[in-house]
């Protein structure tokens, strides 16, 4: 497996490799029985303190670094508040924004014709002047 694919595994599975791979390892054998086990349950507790350090590491890095892009929920996690909120103000600033437009650009047609009629009267005032000169 990938480091990228093992990367997108939970810590369970993580855990599960460790302990796998600790227990094809063999603990240090010992003549009795109970120290065997002993030493056993030691091993693997060692195994698991290591799968949680690894865990915790992973878990420290910030989210969308084994990828090379980030992705919207990198930033905002889903199911946090802050996403939810997103999810709420989005909309409402898309529909605020596209009420402004319109208003805008109402205003802007209307100021567009004034200033054509502004033109529109400026030059008859000018042709006129000329027609005078003639």
């Amino acid at each position: 497996t990938s480091s990228r694919r093992g990367s997108s595994f939970g810590y369970d599975v993580v855990q599960r490799r460790l302990l796998s791979s600790a227990a094809s390892t063999s603990p240090p054998s010992s003549n009795s029985g109970s120290t065997s086990a002993s030493n056993e349950a030691e091993f693997e507790s060692r195994a698991v303190r290591q799968a949680t350090k690894e865990a915790a590491a992973k878990a420290e890095k910030p989210p969308g670094q084994d990828r090379d892009i980030w992705l919207p929920h990198d930033l905002l996690p889903w199911g946090s508040p802050v996403f939810f909120a997103a999810l709420v103000i989005i909309p409402v600033l898309i529909w605020y924004n596209e009420q402004e437009e319109a208003k805008l650009k109402l205003e802007n047609e209307r100021l567009r014709e004034e200033r054509l009629r502004r033109r529109g009267a400026s030059a008859g005032s000018i042709s006129e002047g000329v027609g005078e000169n003639a």
